[in-house]
């Protein structure tokens, strides 16, 4: 039978990591990480659909004034079963 033993520093950052976190070596830097990660972006997304928004506005815009005018257009144009115009 043997019997080894080794002799660690108080200055060694094992032994003080072990100490700080109670001998779990868990230092929670996931999941702080990830809230960070995922708030990074959310905000980057967020910055990147200004321009979107800002540069499809008019697009946007004329394709709705369009529609409505098409629609005008259609109700007015219709001939009734009759013959005459509504």
């Amino acid at each position: 039978m043997s019997l080894s033993a080794g002799v660690w520093s108080g200055r060694d950052p094992l032994v003080y990591a072990y100490h700080v976190t109670k001998g779990t070596l868990f230092f929670a830097q996931k999941q702080a990480e990830d809230k960070a990660t995922g708030i990074m972006l959310l905000m980057f997304g967020c910055v990147l659909s200004i321009p979107a928004a800002v540069l499809g506005f008019p697009f946007i815009s004329r394709y709705f004034r369009l529609r409505r005018d098409a629609a005008k257009f259609r109700k007015y144009s219709q001939v009734r079963s009759d013959g005459l115009l509504p």
